[in-house]
């Protein structure tokens, strides 16, 4: 059994023997009885104090908490005995020691540093003499891959500092002991009165007459810097920023035109469709002159904005800077025409809305035998353009006598009886009552049946001559207790606020089969 002492060794702690204690102790005070009281000496100590403890830490392991005599004499011969360099006042050169006994480590050079030190560190690890090697390394790696300020900030970030001199030695592979810790410190004071030195001399043969008169030339000459850079980037700015206005002003105005006048691509919701605003308008417009008259004004509501941008684009572009007010005057009338237009024309089409109908008629289809009746609609609506949102809009398509608008919306109810019936209503509005009932009445639409297979239109027809005022096919399948009913996957567009015991919603009751219970839909 032998009695242990708790030490700090530069701020670790650790528990040693009585002996290597004393030993440890010994050595120590030997060191700083060399060095004396020389002004490095306390950080000399320090340094040395940190690589013993560096190197004790290496020895501690889960089985061995304590250091002990055979530690001590280890660091000893690593770090070199005080008489081995005391003598004669020579300076200590320390045994031969094979490359494993040095350790060599990347860290970041403070000293001679221009950045983070990132590039002298790496010379000094590999023994290249000037970091500008590895500094011209990086500025090609900029240039030609664009990575070297990444590279670089992420090795500055990794790489520790080289504080100490024991950590600079490491950084240059050379041995952490006594002598060139040392010599390093020593240098480094060295080194420091230097620069002091220079300094001082050069305080002395400035006339200090003279630092007013040009540190206000230097003043005015980074003023006059500083704003030629700020105006030249403002140039650049406002060229760039008129060209990205004008080309965005060009584009516009030809889909503008586009739309308004020739054949185009819509595109809307990744799907596309060839067709002319003419084509369509001819369903909404009450007349030709009332669609020219609304060509004109959604001309000037949007085309004006785009040739005011267009305008500003430019200006920008070249420099101008003066002002037209009777240009802006002009503009903002010909805006407003526009707009009163557009707003006399939605107005007399809104009277095209003002009375509703509902035309209602039912059937009752062929009863299949087997109890099941199974419903589609005939083809998709792939080609059709998309208008509005995905679950207000709806898609549509024309040919030169009727509008096609996808798809009916489907619900299903309980039967009252014991057959399955099928109830239809045709939804249209008007400028009154008889004209939105006639217009509903003329919604076409139709079914067929073959065996238990049913299969609705996918599309409802509109004459070119009642107009789109917001019809609409309206289809409830009424299902008896106890029969079933299945949906094609064909209908899952279709389907509309279906009520279902199992909470399915709309699109994911396709594909499956349902009985009609006395409580409603239960998936079967």
């Amino acid at each position: 059994m032998k009695k242990t002492f708790t030490i700090n060794i530069s701020g670790q702690i650790f528990h040693i023997n009585e002996d290597a204690y004393e030993k440890l102790n010994i050595y120590l005070e030997a060191i700083g009885s060399y060095f004396g009281d020389t002004e490095s000496r306390a950080e000399i100590m320090g340094d040395i104090e940190a690589r013993i403890a560096e190197m004790f830490k290496a020895k501690i392991t889960e089985h061995n908490q304590v250091i002990t005599m055979e530690d001590v004499n280890l660091v000893i011969a690593v770090m070199g005995k005080p008489e081995d360099f005391v003598d004669a006042g020579q300076p200590y050169t320390p045994p031969p020691m094979d490359r494993a006994d040095k350790t060599k480590r990347l860290f970041r050079d403070p000293d001679d540093r221009i950045l983070g030190g990132v590039c002298s560190g790496i010379s000094a690890y590999f023994g290249i003499d000037d970091p500008i090697w590895i500094r011209l390394a990086f500025v090609l790696m900029f240039f030609a891959l664009g990575t070297g300020p990444i590279i670089y900030i992420i090795l500055w970030i990794v790489m520790p500092p080289a504080k100490t001199a024991a950590e600079k030695l490491e950084m240059k592979g050379e041995a952490v002991n006594v002598s060139n810790i040392g010599k390093a410190v020593n240098e480094e004071a060295e080194a420091l009165k230097k620069k002091i030195n220079e300094f001082a001399e050069n305080s002395k043969k400035i006339d200090t007459r003279d630092i007013s008169e040009k540190a206000r030339k230097v003043g005015d000459w980074l003023a006059k810097f500083i704003l030629e850079v700020v105006e030249l980037f403002i140039i650049a700015f406002g060229k760039i920023l008129g060209f990205i206005l004008l080309l965005i002003a060009v584009i516009f105005l030809v889909i503008l035109i586009g739309f308004l006048i020739g054949h185009h691509f819509i595109f809307i919701n990744e799907e596309h469709f060839l067709g002319s605003f003419h084509e369509f308008a001819l369903f909404f417009f009450t007349s030709e002159s009332q669609m020219q008259f609304a060509q004109v004004g959604l001309f000037l509501l949007i085309g004006i904005p785009i040739l005011g941008l267009f305008i500003g684009g430019v200006k920008l572009l070249l420099g101008i800077r003066k002002k037209y007010r009777a240009t802006g005057s002009i503009m903002s009338i010909f805006w407003l025409a526009g707009l009163i237009i557009c707003g006399y024309v939605a107005f007399e089409i809104s009277r095209e809305f003002r009375a509703k109908s509902l035309y209602n008629y039912s059937i009752i289809p062929e009863q299949p035998q087997n109890q099941l009746l199974i419903v589609g609609l005939q083809d998709d609506a792939q080609n059709a353009l998309h208008v509005g949102g995905r679950r207000r809009g709806f898609k549509f398509k024309a040919d030169a006598r009727q509008l096609l608008i996808a798809y009916p919306q489907i619900d299903v109810k309980q039967s009252d009886t014991d057959s399955f019936q099928i109830e239809f209503k045709n939804r249209s509005f008007g400028y009154d009552y008889k004209e939105s009932f006639n217009r509903s009445r003329r919604i076409g639409f139709n079914y067929t049946q073959e065996d238990s297979l049913i299969l609705m239109d996918t599309f409802f027809r509109i004459d070119k001559e009642d107009k789109y005022r917001g019809q609409k096919i309206m289809v409830t399948i009424k299902v008896p207790v106890g029969k079933s009913i299945e949906f094609a996957p064909s209908i899952k567009n279709a389907l509309h606020n279906v009520e279902n015991l199992d909470a399915y919603p709309d699109k994911k009751m396709a594909g499956k089969r349902w009985k009609m219970t006395r409580e409603g839909l239960m998936l079967i």
